[in-house]
């Protein structure tokens, strides 16, 4: 980080972040930081599918054994819901990898130190009185990497899985009254989550949440898959800046140079109006520069193929755009930053 670099990409943890970006700022070096931080699953009183969606979120904390950046931190559920949801999570993860998780085809955590981390968590919330709705410290392994699946409810405040970004397959539901309190929890999580995934049917519920909870990206009704999708994927404030994958990978790790051409010769003058002295014209030489600058249109360099290519697959290209090869819309959401005077 010493040498100076066009670009640095780094994706972990906040803390090694900061370090990055310090050392960057030495040489002015650009830097893209990927990081993390608590992504909240959030779910109205009013579902979707009930199934559908605990498989979904059931798969987004288990897969990789939970140590994806995009992975469900905690969910905040609506209290009407917060038993059938909770119900239906533990019923998808026992029919995904049966009663004995450790016997079947799920991960491993990646080290030693970090199972034991897990497994310090749990063990801590469970003697805070938090309630176990499946897994548990009882059935984990931290010397052989091996930490259970666990749902738990009820963490006591301030306990460790309220506070630090959890990394594993352990999530946490947190009943909510409605939606403003929903909200509120989630804006009172120290830091900007990487993601906010929000289960409802309801419209209007989602726009809510989008617009008063910041996130570098969001899903409606699923998780993770907007990752992989042709979006731009990265963080916002402590998750992180700049984008990536997709065309955005291209736009980040390459410069648009602007360059001009114009044909040196008389006529592309006009009558010397940009040149002094500028009392020219009754003295509006100045003012007319300004305006036909303004007047002039974006000339693209075409040729005949690149027209008419463009043109058949206007229809294709439509569709595609609009409702993706899945049958799946996807937007991008041009927003301002959340600030306090």
């Amino acid at each position: 980080m010493a040498q100076p670099w066009d670009l640095v990409f780094f994706t972990g943890s906040g803390r090694v972040g900061k370090i990055i970006a310090r050392a960057a700022a030495d040489t002015l070096t650009p830097v893209v930081l990927e990081l993390g931080g608590k992504s909240p699953v959030v779910v109205d009183k009013d579902l979707p599918d009930l199934t559908t969606m605990a498989n979904r979120i059931a798969w987004g904390k288990t897969i990789n054994a939970g140590q994806t950046c995009v992975a469900p931190d905690y969910m905040v559920c609506h209290k009407d819901q917060v038993e059938n949801v909770s119900k239906a999570i533990v019923s998808r993860l026992d029919f995904m990898f049966g009663k004995d998780p450790s016997q079947s085809d799920f991960s491993r955590i990646v080290s030693t130190q970090h199972a034991q981390r897990l497994y310090d968590m749990i063990v801590e919330a469970e003697k805070g009185g938090a309630q176990v709705l499946c897994g548990g410290s009882a059935k984990c392994d931290p010397t052989n990497k091996y930490i259970a699946p666990t749902v738990i409810a009820k963490a006591p405040k301030g306990s460790r899985v309220l506070t630090e970004e959890i990394f594993g397959p352990i999530l946490v539901i947190r009943e909510v009254d409605d939606m403003s309190q929903a909200i509120q929890t989630v804006n009172d999580m120290e830091g900007t989550p990487l993601a906010i995934y929000i289960f409802t049917s309801n419209k209007a519920v989602c726009d809510k949440v989008l617009d008063r909870c910041p996130s570098g990206g969001a899903i409606r009704n699923d998780v993770l898959l907007h990752f992989a999708a042709n979006l731009p994927f990265g963080g916002l404030g402590t998750s992180g800046y700049g984008n990536a994958h997709s065309d955005w990978s291209w736009r980040t790790f390459t410069h648009e140079r602007a360059f001009m051409f114009k044909p040196c010769h008389p006529a592309f003058e006009f009558g010397d109006i940009r040149y002094a002295p500028y009392a020219k014209y009754g003295g509006n030489s100045g003012k007319a520069f300004i305006a036909l600058i303004k007047l002039l249109p974006n000339i693209p360099v075409l040729n005949t193929r690149l027209i008419w290519t463009s043109i058949g697959m206007v229809g294709v290209g439509y569709g595609m755009a609009a409702f993706g090869p899945a049958g799946v819309r996807v937007s991008l959401r041009r927003e301002s930053y959340h600030t306090s005077v």
